[in-house]
């Protein structure tokens, strides 16, 4: 009993000896009002770390402004404060035993309000202005996962073969601590950077650099996500190695690496397969010179590629079956004190083999119909280098410089067989076998200088953003034919030679100057103007003739200017509040003139000179009602010039049956658009409401008129049979588009489980011309989709969702061809981690089509499952067995409408292969703050 006794005693006075050797430490934040800041997150992190695992607390003040720190050993302390649109602020204190009072802070507003803020805060979800933060500890993946895979479990972000969307609006940037990763890429952060290392995801529409500096909104803004890492990931080396061969010579082999020492960053990605892995930017792959006279549909299938066919100088992944090489190193440094550096080299080369069935129902009085067979094999290689350098003079002048530099080739061969019928009684009026080789070329040339100098008055500034860009493109394309003209059974046969040369560049300039009127409101004064000029010659040889002669049918010289002098004045009104409340309203008007002169100098001599007197009204307004909402309503109005490409009036024969060309006499349109956003998150409770309705009415808008031919006839002194088309862009009027979006996001513990329930609509109504009748397209969708995905710890990984989306589109010429269509998607995928390092992934895709042709309605179910075993002491290797479509039913179809025709794709995409595949993970993460 005695020796209890004493035992007790002993235990009982080293605990009150720690508890009497622990400080309490309190304080208080204010702003220059002297006004309590409710919410500012505060931490408190100890100098020294040597060995140790360093001390670290945070806490949030409270609605008086008050911070408290209980049980804090003694020792020297950094004491770290931020909140939105504020200075951070960091000071050192000593804390002792009792009570340590820190006393009043003030903290100082930050002029640059605009710029991502790096904010501590224990929520899953918060709201900071107009950025909605996540905080990635709080949805739980496996070791495993990568960036892409963490954003697809937050509420508002979904993830598909089409990119990434926020909010419902597509995310064009991706940003790793607030600075450029790979250009403007946005995939390549996602995929290539593990979510063990991200801290917080910041979701938000980043401005343009000129209105992050000057505060004023110009309405320029790109849907962005910004990375926050963790502290210790600052000096690391990390990354991953992968190698994998399959049945039918299937293969892939890839990997990144990252090496971040404090300010400098060196990222190096790499990948070679030929299972159709693209994965990476739009500009990536070049597109062809010109535009095609075939407009096509865009197509996917679960798990396969997807992207358009279309053949514009920039075109996305392709569809079809893809061998892919690329090779990608970022860079980022701090030189010296004054200058920060980032840039990219990025190389893709991409071969694709693509088979396409296409089903065209034409909106004309004869019902006509046609069927194309499409073959086609391309090769896209693309150079990239990007850079951006950022100096500061002193702390008021700065200089941005961002050059762009891209080297892209393609060459294709296409072949198609296409058969014209009329609806009624299934009649043949014509069929073709075409076969098109085209050899690109092309160069991107690309430069912005920004000045920006701040005067001793605070709010006001003057920035001047110079901006360069040129381009040349040329290439080459030979064009085989044979028509058979059905009625007369006369064979028809077409052989040119193409050259194409488009080229061009532009000069504009930004001055934008801003006085402070008040202590809550500004004005900003700007001036743009910009002359952009551009050529373009195509030179069109037949073949049949016993010499080359050039055709004048075929063949354009085309000069385009387009200048414009534009400014303005913008009022700007900002005001803090008590609890967090913000409140902003910016109302502006600009005044713009420009020219469009349109010269073409081959075949014949002509011109056509417009100039357009624009007002155009833009205004935004925001309300934060303090940590949980905000509301935000904006207008804006703009012009939209018609490209060389729009204007130049020669005939695109690549396919003889469907004829395409330019417009000289085409005009500008003006756009109104108008949009409403509504954010709401319950902190602690792990909810989250976000909504966006969106509206967009075009006056002049940019649509196209279609010639249906009904018996054989001449269009542009070039023969049209009876059954083909041509296409011309004319303006026309009465476009108007309309979107909306509902997302709910909560958190259950029940099923220890995020779920997101989303819900939209869409209305387009789409006029345009067919055989000189307006048709007028409407076209209604509504969808949903829910999203279960599990936060029960990162050995237990499952997604389960479905998505579904009812169309319903009718015309105003033919009635009888409205049409309703219905698309579900539903699926499921696990990733389970047992054993003594076993890995079972799998995941189920069921597509559901209806509505469709009916060569086209299907209902199938993809399956992929791989089975792994970690490797090693330290479980960084695995070997991994991998089935890709089990069930051997993928498929990829489409359906386009446009205002002349309903039109349903089916491609062809990878079906079932084997692979073994070995994986090692690669890192060495150093700890400390």
């Amino acid at each position: 009993m005695n020796m209890m006794r004493t035992l007790l005693l002993i235990l009982f006075t080293m605990i009150t000896t720690s508890v009497w050797a622990q400080g309490v430490l309190m304080g208080k934040l204010v702003q220059e009002q002297k006004q309590p800041l409710e919410g500012a997150n505060v931490m408190l992190l100890s100098n020294d770390t040597l060995g140790q695992p360093p001390y670290q607390k945070m806490t949030v003040t409270n609605e008086r402004g008050f911070f408290r720190f209980q049980e804090v050993p003694e020792g020297n302390y950094q004491l770290l404060m931020t909140y939105m649109g504020y200075q951070r602020l960091q000071m050192s204190i000593m804390v002792k035993k009792g009570f340590n009072n820190a006393k009043v802070l003030e903290m100082v507003p930050d002029e640059k309000t605009l710029d991502v803020v790096v904010v501590e805060d224990q929520s899953a979800t918060t709201i900071q202005g107009d950025t909605v933060q996540f905080k990635a500890s709080s949805f739980q993946t496996n070791p495993d996962a990568s960036a892409e895979d963490l954003i697809r479990k937050m509420p508002g972000i979904a993830v598909d073969q089409e990119g990434v969307k926020a909010e419902g609006e597509t995310v064009r940037k991706v940003l790793v601590d607030g600075k450029p990763f790979f250009g403007d890429d946005p995939s390549i952060a996602l995929k290539n950077l593990p979510a063990e290392i991200i801290d917080k995801i910041q979701v938000f529409d980043k401005l343009s650099e000129q209105s992050e500096f000057t505060g004023v909104d110009d309405g320029n803004t790109t849907k962005t996500i910004n990375i926050i890492t963790k502290s210790e990931v600052k000096q690391s080396q990390f990354g991953n190695l992968y190698g994998g061969y399959g049945t039918d010579s299937r293969y892939k082999a890839g990997g990144t690496i990252n090496i971040f020492n404090g300010e400098q960053r060196i990222s190096i990605i790499g990948m070679s397969n030929n299972v159709s892995m693209q994965n990476f930017a739009t500009e990536d792959i070049m597109g062809v010179v010109g535009t095609s006279s075939r407009r096509r549909g865009r197509g996917r299938g679960a798990g396969g590629p997807r992207g358009g066919a279309s053949e514009n100088f920039m075109i996305g992944q392709q569809e079809g079956i893809a061998t892919t090489h690329a090779f990608g190193v970022n860079y980022n440094d701090q030189w010296g004190e004054k200058t920060e550096v980032s840039g990219s080299y990025f190389f893709n080369m991409t071969e694709t083999n693509s088979d396409q069935q296409l089903f065209r129902t034409y909106l004309n009085d004869s019902g006509q119909r046609y069927e194309e067979d499409n073959l086609l094999q391309s090769t896209n290689a693309n150079h990239r280098l990007s850079m951006r350098i950022d100096h500061k003079f002193n702390e008021k002048t700065s200089l941005l410089i961002r050059p762009r530099v891209s080297l892209q080739q393609y060459n294709a061969v296409d072949n198609l067989t296409g058969t014209n019928f009329l609806e009624e009684n299934n009649i043949m009026l014509n069929s073709i076998v075409n076969e098109n080789m085209k050899d690109r070329l092309g160069v991107q040339l690309n430069n912005d200088m920004l000045l920006r100098h701040r005067f001793e008055k605070r709010g006001r500034t003057i920035s001047l953003n110079l901006s360069t860009a040129a381009n040349n493109q040329e290439g080459e394309e030979s064009i085989y034919a044979e028509q058979l003209l059905e009625r007369t059974q006369e064979m028809i046969t077409t052989q040119q030679q193409v050259l194409q040369t488009n080229g061009g560049y532009t000069l504009s300039g930004d001055l934008v100057y801003t006085e402070p009127v008040s202590k809550n409101s500004s004005l900003m004064f700007r001036y743009q103007s910009s002359y952009a000029h551009n050529t373009s010659e195509r030179e069109t040889y037949d073949l049949l003739e016993e010499s080359e002669v050039l055709d004048s049918l075929y063949s354009n010289y085309f000069d385009n200017d387009y200048l414009t002098h534009k400014g303005g004045i913008a009022f700007n009104y900002r005001k803090r509040g008590e609890n967090r409340k913000f409140s902003m309203l910016m109302l502006g008007v600009d005044y713009q003139r420009a020219s469009l002169l349109s010269e073409q100098t081959y075949p014949l001599i002509d011109a056509n000179e417009y100039q357009f007197d624009n007002l155009l009204p833009h205004a935004r307004w925001m309300i934060r009602e303090g940590r949980n909402s905000m509301l935000m309503l904006s207008y804006r109005t703009r012009t939209n010039a018609p490209s060389i490409t729009q204007l130049q009036n020669v005939v695109d024969n690549s396919n003889p049956q469907q004829l395409s060309s330019g417009n000289a006499n085409l005009e500008q349109a003006y756009s109104h658009s108008l949009n409403f956003r509504y954010r709401n998150s319950q902190l602690g409770q792990g909810q989250s409401l976000f909504g966006f309705v969106n509206v967009t009415l075009d006056q002049n808008h940019i649509g196209s008129s279609t010639v249906i031919a009904e018996e054989d006839m001449l269009i542009e002194g070039v023969a049209l049979p009876a059954g083909g088309t041509y296409t011309q862009p004319i303006n026309v009027e009465g476009y108007f588009n309309a979107r909306a979006l509902l997302n709910y996001g909560v958190a259950t513990e029940w099923i220890k489980s995020n779920i997101n329930l989303t819900t939209g609509a869409s209305y387009t109504h789409s006029p345009g011309v067919i055989n000189d009748e307006i048709n007028e397209v409407n076209t209604k969708a509504m969808n949903y989709g829910v999203v279960v995905a599990s936060n029960i710890s990162p050995m237990v990984d499952f997604t389960l969702s479905t998505t579904g989306e009812y169309s319903i589109a009718k015309n105003t010429l033919q009635p009888v061809l409205d049409n309703n269509y219905y698309k579900q998607t539903t699926g499921g995928s696990l990733n389970y981690i047992f054993g003594k390092g076993f890995v079972f992934r799998t995941d189920l895709n069921h597509i559901w089509y209806t509505g469709l042709s009916d060569e086209l309605n299907q209902n199938f179910l993809i399956w992929n499952a791989s089975l792994g075993k970690k490797l090693f002491k330290d479980q960084r290797g695995e070997l991994r067995l991998e089935v890709f479509d089990l069930l051997n039913q993928n498929q990829a179809l489409s359906r386009t409408i446009s205002d002349a025709y309903l039109e349903d794709t089916r491609t062809n995409v990878l079906t079932q292969y084997f692979m073994l595949t070995f994986r090692y993970k690669l890192s060495h993460i150093k700890t400390g703050i």
